[in-house]
């Protein structure tokens, strides 16, 4: 099977189960292997055997979830994969019992696809934030956090984070990586651009010899439209994949246009069966108007425009010194180029960075540790113009490095203790500084059904080379990586409790605060001063699969941000001091074993904004707050022998037009895609998988 030979490979294990019948995990890769020529029901027959056979082991339940979820039945894949994760000491399983196949680098993309086309947004980051705790250099856990944040505001750095730390703890295999998967500030509609967890559910479970292509393609209306194509190839001992990306659209107003290009080459040896190394080519190139959305929709710059191109060279390693042991080394050397112009102003940015990082990562059934360290070093040339003449010019060699510990210690049984240290330093024009950063969390199994989560931590925000790091991007559940202004000084206060009080039935929430201290420049003195900010965010959750048909879900979210009144955006830009606001999304969704599937989502928002007068927020006549019920529907179908999935969107179904104000006040630039627009988006998508090799 592994030189893709795959009928001589299954006959050989048909056989073996012929001379074995009462073997589980024989069972089980004769039911992979019908899973990989296509021929269900064989397969789904021969893990059902494997689970009679040998009840405790869960590799045939996660297999079984896997296959489930490609035939439309997602439902029954996840009351599997939580069986799964029962018996594998309460974390998703990353190895089956003959430990003779190297598959986890193709099986992840399906969990988080799982739980994302159930709805279950909140319950994929905390299977994946446990699974990290128990084993940090778990690939699968990695790539479900990665999947995951793609749906949350203003978490790009921790999305490619993650991504970067899942590539380099994979095997090799026929992974197609979207180009734009390892990029942030990725300026497109919610469910808008190729589809990101779907585009990876095709993977195969066994890993072998093999040339794939996968494509994408999306059109709309507002003048949206998107492709990505990647192909894959797999030979022995050696994987290479590239791909590109294009996503246009003219937005929903004057000047909200943005176009994208993104192009990525991705290499991969096993040198030997210790030592894996990598290597990766990005190039992008992006235009854009004013993509912000200021409460008022007619709140917006109607000559800005920005241009941006990056380069990214990328080398990493990844040696595994014993079996509980592993050395991760990561080098990325990242080229950026900024034109913004508006009338009269005009500024350019040029800036050359190398950052290198090392990790060792310790297991044990008892502890785990995580210790590394990172130096970047880089220059920036940034220049302002004013009616065409160069009015000023800032020249910059900014520095930083980091060592940290991050220790897991599971005493007792039920509970997991993490304790760590980060030694930050930063050098650069407005900042010269070393600081301590503590990190304390826990995480306790109250009972099989419910875990209390824990946690605290301070972080210095540093300049990161393309936003990607390996150091560890949570604590305790609690994600420390925003986008915040680069040396901010942060500190996050949580609490969570997440249960799952019948097989069918998941009830949670969780409550954080942050403190941001962000450093910002006077414009006329080149001063810095530093002002406090804070952000206070609970949310509730209810997941409920009362038929293997049907899921529904029910979501709860407070979020507000708050700032002092002689902030100078506040004073001078007229920002708002407090943004509040409440949304409440209630989801129903439908799937049908014959390949069709369907959706409804129901979201009530309800904004209030504190404004310092006069202010350019305020509209005519002025109004602080806004409230509106938005309603989503979509459609899809499988397409037979997983060759495929075609879905229709339609969001904000009837055309509801309304005030909100985005989270691009919280950052440094027009970085965060607004999660509502008030108008009617339609997107046909269709996505498509073929094999050399079937």
């Amino acid at each position: 099977i592994r030189v893709s030979n795959l009928a001589e490979g299954r006959r050989d294990i048909e056989i073996a189960a012929g001379l074995d019948p009462n073997n589980a995990i024989i069972r089980s890769y004769l039911g992979k292997a019908y899973f990989e020529e296509k021929r269900d029901p064989l397969d789904g027959t021969q893990f059902d055997i494997a689970k009679e056979l040998d009840p405790r082991d869960p590799t045939p339940w996660f297999y079984d979830a896997l296959r489930k979820q490609l035939i439309n039945q997602p439902v029954e894949a996840l009351h599997d994969l939580q069986e799964s994760i029962q018996l594998n000491d309460n974390r998703v399983v990353s190895r089956s019992g003959l430990l003779m196949d190297k598959d986890e680098a193709v099986r992840n993309a399906t969990v988080g696809r799982i739980y994302q086309n159930l709805g279950f947004q909140q319950r994929a980051l905390v299977e994946g934030w446990y699974g990290i705790t128990v084993d940090p250099a778990s690939q699968m856990a990695h790539r479900l956090l990665a999947d995951s944040y793609s749906a949350l505001p203003r978490h790009d750095i921790a999305r490619v984070s993650e991504l970067l730390q899942s590539q380099l703890l994979q095997e090799i295999n026929t992974n197609n990586l979207q180009p734009q998967l390892a990029e942030r500030n990725i300026q497109i509609l919610e469910g808008a651009g190729p589809a990101v967890s779907s585009f990876n559910e095709f993977n195969p479970i066994f890993m072998r010899n093999n040339v794939r292509v996968l494509g994408d393609g999306l059109v709309g209306n507002l003048g949206t439209s998107a492709y990505s194509v990647v192909p894959s190839i797999l030979y022995d001992r050696f994987s290479l994949s590239g791909g590109v990306f294009q996503y246009w659209t003219d937005g929903f107003r004057r000047n909200n246009d943005v176009k994208d290009t993104i192009y990525n080459v991705f290499g991969q040896a096993a040198v030997t069966s210790k030592l894996n190394v990598q290597a990766e080519y990005r190039e992008r190139h992006s235009e854009q108007g004013d993509v912000a959305f200021n409460f008022d929709p007619d709140n917006f710059q109607r000559t800005f425009r920005q241009d941006t191109d990056q380069w990214t060279y990328r080398f990493g390693s990844r040696y595994a010194l014993a079996p509980h042991s592993d050395f991760l080394v990561s080098f990325i050397h990242g080229n950026f180029q900024q034109d913004v112009d508006q009338p009269g102003l005009s500024g350019k940015t040029d800036q050359d960075r190398n950052q290198v990082e090392g990790q060792y990562l310790f297991r044990h059934d008892l502890v785990t540790a995580t210790v590394g360290g990172r130096w970047a070093k880089g220059n920036q040339d940034t220049r302002l113009f004013f009616n065409g003449a160069l009015a000023s010019q800032i020249k910059d060699d900014p520095k930083d490095s980091s060592g940290y510990v991050y220790l897991n210690v599971k005493w007792p049984q039920n509970v997991i203790w993490t304790g760590g240290l980060a030694v930050e330093s930063i050098d650069n024009i407005t900042d010269d500084e070393v600081r301590v950063s503590p990190k304390a969390g826990v995480q306790w199994n109250i009972t099989e059904r419910a875990r209390l989560r824990l946690g605290y931590f301070q972080r210095l925000q540093r300049r990161l080379t393309v936003a990607q790091t390996i150091e560890p991007t949570q604590v305790a559940g609690f994600n420390q990586l925003f986008d915040d202004i680069d040396s901010s000084h942060t500190e996050r206060w949580g609490a969570g409790l997440d249960t799952n009080p019948t097989d069918n039935l998941y009830v949670g929430a969780e409550y954080t605060l942050r403190k941001i201290e962000a450093p910002l420049i006077d414009a006329n003195t080149f001063e810095t001063f530093r002002f406090e900010r804070w952000e206070d965010l609970a949310r509730a959750y209810v997941y409920w699969t009362p038929h293997r048909q049907w899921a529904l879900s029910l979501q709860a979210e407070f979020e507000q941000f708050r700032r002092a009144a002689n902030e100078f955006l506040v004073v001078f830009g007229g920002h708002p001091t407090k943004v509040t606001t409440v949304s409440v999304p209630g989801n129903i969704r439908y799937f049908h074993p014959n390949g069709f599937f369907a959706g409804v989502q129901g979201t009530f928002v309800r904004q209030m904004l504190d404004l310092a007068p006069p202010s350019p927020f305020f509209t005519s006549p002025p109004r602080d707050s806004d409230n509106f019920f938005l309603v989503d529907i979509s459609i899809g179908y499988r397409l037979p022998q997983r060759l495929g999935i075609f879905t229709l969107e339609v969001r904000n179904l009837f055309d509801q037009s309304f005030f909100y104000q985005d989270q691009n006040i919280q950052v440094a630039e027009q970085t965060v895609t607004p999660r509502f627009f008030p108008t009617r988006t339609v997107l046909g998508r269709l996505t498509l998988s073929f094999s050399l090799f079937n």
